[in-house]
């Protein structure tokens, strides 16, 4: 498999972490929809991490990923019980991506990026 999917145990967080062989045209559908099941049984809103440190980007994969993201059956990010996706990357390119996610254009994703799966969980611990 080349991502992983859990519940942070005793937190309103479910985690995905994504492989290197992780395939946005592939994976992401099937992973979308493993959140989705997480996210509709949840009796309360969650926060998404998404750990993609393993991977390596192209600006296309990012492009792809936030318009399948955001848009259409599988815009997981506009699902009503997600109160946001933090993005732990490493990748300049991708901390601009996330940034894109706040736009209008993508309609303003409460999307932040972290260095670390700790530095993620801490803040949406702080949130409530």
């Amino acid at each position: 498999m080349n991502y992983k999917i859990e519940v942070v145990p005793g937190e309103q967080i479910v985690q995905a972490t994504l492989f290197k062989h992780y395939s946005f045209a592939v994976d992401d559908p099937v992973a979308n929809n493993e959140v989705k099941v997480i996210l509709d049984a949840s009796d309360t809103p969650m926060f998404m991490i998404i750990d993609v440190t393993q991977l390596s980007l192209s600006l296309d994969d990012v492009v792809k990923s936030a318009n399948s993201d955001t848009r259409g059956e599988q815009a997981i990010y506009r699902h009503p019980k997600l109160r946001g996706v933090l993005v732990v990357t490493q990748s300049h390119m991708v901390r601009l991506a996330v940034k894109g996610l706040t736009s209008v254009t993508f309609g303003n994703v409460n999307a932040k990026a972290f260095g670390s799966v700790e530095e993620a969980i801490d803040y949406a611990r702080s949130q409530g």
